[in-house]
């Protein structure tokens, strides 16, 4: 029989995070044929200092506002810290935003979601914890109330809305899970693993036009959507954006430890 000579697989390095300034920029991966992982962002509080996205997805994030958030060992849902919104009057005065590098956010699947333990002391009526703002129209995961009462509004004109999803209340001073889905036509928003609020015609084709490639923010969002409008106040702990539907259904078993780091 002839001789097989087995390929040699090569292994390297790659470093992922490069400092600069106040933002920290991860070169993108992937490749012409190769699937792009469904992670989109991660971030974890404690122990990536400066803020720095762990997904490998090529995102920058900047910091936005005159208390922008920080990195705090005050409160932790795991590990070591959390990342901490001071809250404030403008709507983005407290928050970082990212640009959708890959343009992943868009017509397809994703979920957002967060271990978030809102302050009780939250000054403002209106706060938002993530939005992508465009310039006409775009998503807002929004606390409506003093209650800590969400909903998920799509705007499709500066202050109108096209549908929303109410998403229940988040309780104060403790950390929940929360987590946004779209699947489909279907936006659904979960608390603590229960399903809140879905609707089936959240979403639409005018909605979406300007979406991808536009910046996402976390704690806070650059359009104005109500006159008393504010940042979010409060912690915020292993915030992933995912290019599918991770959870559908009626209900889910919330994580107990930490998300898997990416390798």
């Amino acid at each position: 029989m002839p001789n097989i000579t087995r390929p040699t697989v090569t292994t390297s390095t790659v470093t992922r995070g490069v400092v600069s300034g106040s933002s920290v920029t991860v070169p993108a991966g992937g490749g012409g044929g190769v699937t792009p992982d469904p992670l989109e962002l991660f971030l974890t509080g404690g122990e990536n200092t400066p803020f720095r996205d762990v997904s490998g997805n090529g995102q920058t994030l900047s910091l936005n506002g005159s208390s922008p958030p920080v990195q705090t060992s005050a409160q932790a849902q795991f590990g070591s810290g959390s990342i901490r919104f001071p809250g404030g009057s403008a709507s983005d005065d407290t928050a970082f935003s990212y640009a959708d590098a890959r343009g992943a956010v868009g017509e397809g699947d994703y979920t957002w979601e967060a271990f978030v333990r809102r302050d009780a002391s939250q000054v403002t009526t209106f706060a938002t914890l993530w939005s992508i703002p465009t310039r006409t129209n775009g998503p807002f995961l929004q606390m409506v109330s003093a209650s800590g009462q969400l909903l998920w509004v799509m705007q499709t004109s500066p202050g109108s809305f096209g549908a929303s999803v109410p998403g229940g209340i988040i309780a104060a001073d403790t950390f929940v899970h929360v987590a946004l889905v779209k699947e489909g036509d279907r936006g659904s928003v979960y608390i603590n693993g229960t399903r809140t609020g879905t609707s089936t015609s959240f979403f639409t084709a005018r909605d979406w036009d300007d979406v991808a490639f536009q910046t996402h923010h976390i704690g806070g969002n650059s359009v104005d959507v109500f006159a008393t409008e504010g940042s979010f106040a409060g912690f915020m702990d292993e915030i992933r954006v995912r290019t599918e539907a991770v959870y559908t259904g009626a209900s889910y078993t919330v994580p107990t430890a930490a998300f898997p780091r990416p390798t």
